[in-house]
């Protein structure tokens, strides 16, 4: 199997971690925790980098261009933006949004926050924000955004570039959605225990291309940014999909079900956090998986995955760092 090792565990005091990223490219990683404390960390001394404040608890950190731009929202819809250099600057949103998510283009110009995308370029909000109820999913490919709705059931997936829209409603409540790297399908899941995958531009408009089953109510996907490669994990197992039609692939039982789930970008790794505290990684190609390795006494609450490293944090205010793959 992958081998998968533990090198370092750490503790927020008095804090329960809502969400990790992970930069392999500046070598550091972040945890947030529900106070809205923000810290970074080397991942070879791990040494404590910088700490930021934001005003509630902390619902997604990304990352950006490199690891020169951290971008991180709360779940009451306010954005900060953060220029990681030898001129830091901060730059403040607020979102009209709950269950807040953040992503950002794979070159940095497109920063969504909620259903605003920021333009590092021209330093303007790009395109009209959106507004649902409670986001279930944002994703962020070249100018391609994809935005799903969980309560309204609404899909809009859009270039801020050319004004191009697409938005249409699922039958069901939607769980977790996905955009593909060709930026023309999504993959959706939704509360009917099912999965959909979706060509966007389709003749007269969004059409669903193919559904599969996921035990439970409330399933996980994960498309990597940049080869079409998809996971989809439910209760009881994990579905691992690649090439735009999705019909290649294989599926792993799992021992618990899983709380979350991080796909690399290149596609080559999935991980999944489940409810008793394990992690797990496969390698895609290969068909194989690393040892089930207990992280927490609790369950796994995040994730985030690299092409050497997992970072997971607890519930508890623990987080882990892993390595699975010597570095360059």
């Amino acid at each position: 199997g992958i081998p998968l090792t533990p090198i370092h565990r750490g503790q927020l005091p008095h804090e329960s971690i809502r969400v990790v990223a992970l930069s392999e490219s500046s070598g550091e990683f972040a945890v947030a925790s529900v106070t809205g404390r923000l810290q970074t960390y080397s991942t070879k001394g791990f040494q404590a980098r910088r700490e930021y404040s934001l005003p509630g608890p902390v619902a997604h950190v990304q990352f950006v261009n490199s690891g020169r731009v951290l971008a991180a929202v709360t779940e009451d819809g306010t954005g900060r933006i953060w220029q990681i250099n030898s001129n830091p600057m901060e730059i403040a949103f607020s979102v009209q949004a709950t269950s807040q998510y953040a992503d950002a283009s794979g070159d940095g110009r497109f920063i969504a926050l909620g259903g605003l995308v920021y333009d590092t370029q021209t330093d303007q909000i790009a395109g009209e924000p959106l507004n649902h109820v409670v986001l279930a999913a944002l994703e962020v490919r070249g100018s391609t955004v994809l935005t799903a709705g969980s309560h309204d059931q609404r899909v809009v997936v859009r270039n801020v570039q050319s004004g191009l829209r697409n938005d249409w409603e699922t039958q069901s409540r939607i769980s977790s959605a996905a955009l593909l790297s060709d930026e023309r399908h999504v993959l959706i899941a939704t509360h009917d225990a099912s999965a959909t995958l979706w060509e966007i531009d389709g003749p007269g408009g969004p059409r669903p291309l193919k559904t599969w089953n996921t035990p439970g109510s409330h399933a996980l996907v994960e498309c990597a940014r940049n080869t079409p490669v998809c996971a989809i994990a439910d209760e009881t197992r994990l579905q691992v999909i690649s090439n735009v039609d999705l019909e290649t692939g294989f599926s792993a039982d799992l021992d618990s079900p899983v709380w979350t789930m991080a796909i690399s970008e290149d596609g080559e790794n999935v991980t999944v956090g489940d409810a008793d505290g394990y992690v797990q990684l496969w390698d895609t190609r290969s068909k194989t998986a690393s040892p089930r390795i207990q992280a927490f006494d609790s369950q796994v609450y995040t994730l985030d995955l690299g092409k050497h490293f997992l970072i997971a944090g607890g519930y508890d205010g623990s987080f882990a760092l892993f390595q699975f793959r010597s570095e360059p």
